[in-house]
């Protein structure tokens, strides 16, 4: 009887602690629930503003495209070089700052995929990925061309004309590739104009 009874009240004590850490682990699951709850409400909010901040981007950059085309890529001439310069920086940095978009874009798919959520649309961060790279790419050659320009451009006169037949060349070939440039930015502009209205 008296190891019955201890019996007994071990097992009321082992009871009373097994609800003890039944509520306590019930109390840690709510504020789980409460803390990966509030998490996704935070990546919801980060992949909304990743997704309008590419949107921006790719309006920004679809504006830039149009007026570089508009007013560099039509019109050869000296001021026009200059500007066309800038948009070339203007471009690189596109291309730079797409690349940490790229990094974020990356770090939130792994966020989402990591609480179940959907990925951001991939779709026109792509698109726009391959805008700035199709574009960069077109304006390569006027970058040659500019680089080649001003090295003929830093030639003496003496020295110059002696160069005259690789400038000839030089000129010739020029002439060929901006005139596949500018439909090739034609052709780029449109593109981007498209992604932009979808």
């Amino acid at each position: 009887p008296l190891s019955a009874s201890r019996s007994v009240q071990r097992m009321n004590v082992i009871k009373e602690r097994l609800s003890q850490l039944l509520i306590s682990l019930e109390t840690q699951c709510a504020g789980l629930e409460h803390t990966i709850s509030k998490l996704k409400s935070e990546i919801l909010n980060e992949k909304q503003i990743f997704e309008d901040s590419i949107k921006s981007f790719s309006t920004r950059f679809s504006i830039a495209s149009k007026d570089a085309l508009d007013n560099c890529a039509l019109n050869f001439n000296r001021k026009n070089r200059a500007n066309t310069r800038k948009w070339i920086s203007d471009l690189n940095q596109f291309s730079e700052d797409l690349a940490q978009v790229n990094d974020d874009f990356e770090g939130l798919n792994k966020k989402c995929q990591a609480f179940g959520i959907d990925s951001p649309d991939a779709e026109i961060f792509n698109n726009l990925r391959d805008s700035v790279d199709d574009t960069k790419n077109i304006w390569q050659v006027f970058d040659d061309y500019d680089k080649k320009l001003v090295e003929f451009e830093s030639k003496k006169w003496i020295v110059f004309r002696d160069s005259l037949p690789d400038f000839e060349e030089f000129l010739i070939g020029t002439d060929e590739n901006m005139r596949k440039m500018q439909l090739d930015l034609k052709k780029s502009s449109n593109k981007a104009n498209q992604n932009q209205m979808v």
